[in-house]
């Protein structure tokens, strides 16, 4: 598939997904979800704009793990505590750790992609301190829901196997 075609289809699952971060927003008021519309949207951009492959993994079984990995996050549940304190610390974790992973996906830009391939190594602005800031902010942006429900451990743990998976798969690539 063509390198613009798949940066327009994973644009639009990037929309669906901020659409029902968007949803879960309105219906819990976690301001995580409100954040996840925000990375949604900006990476459904770049997605549009992204510079060429130089290599890929060519497989769509990497591609579908990468764009699950972005949609776990969607399946955290609701707090069930009534301690403003902890729901305040929740929303405070969940913005530092966007902050991190919205300056990575910015410093990206048209290197940016969902899945991983080779469209060149950044190493300026925070990528200077770690090779990957943006799965770092989620992790850290993530931790605030296990705060808020502690059965949200679980769906940490799928989604840090992910980021652990891509991470290296993307060390693969960038190394070829």
């Amino acid at each position: 598939m063509g390198s613009r075609v798949s940066g327009f289809i994973g644009s639009l699952v990037m929309l669906s997904f901020g659409a029902i971060s968007f949803y879960r927003f309105y219906t819990t008021g976690i301001i995580f979800f409100l954040l996840m519309v925000f990375r949604d949207v900006l990476a459904s951009l770049f997605l549009l704009t992204r510079n060429e492959k130089i290599q890929d993994s060519d497989s769509m079984k990497f591609a579908f793990i990468s764009y699950f990995s972005s949609a776990v996050p969607i399946f955290y549940l609701k707090g069930n505590t009534n301690s403003e304190m902890i729901n305040s610390i929740s929303t405070i974790i969940s913005i530092v750790g966007f902050l991190l992973s919205t300056l990575a996906l910015i410093e990206l830009g048209k290197s940016f992609g969902v899945s991983p391939a080779n469209r060149g190594r950044i190493s300026t602005g925070v990528y200077k301190f770690t090779n990957h800031p943006m799965y770092l902010g989620y992790a850290i942006s993530e931790l605030g829901l296990i705060l808020i429900n502690p059965i949200n451990l679980m769906v940490y743990f799928l989604s840090i196997s992910f980021y652990c998976y891509r991470s290296k798969k993307e060390y693969l690539i960038l190394e070829n």
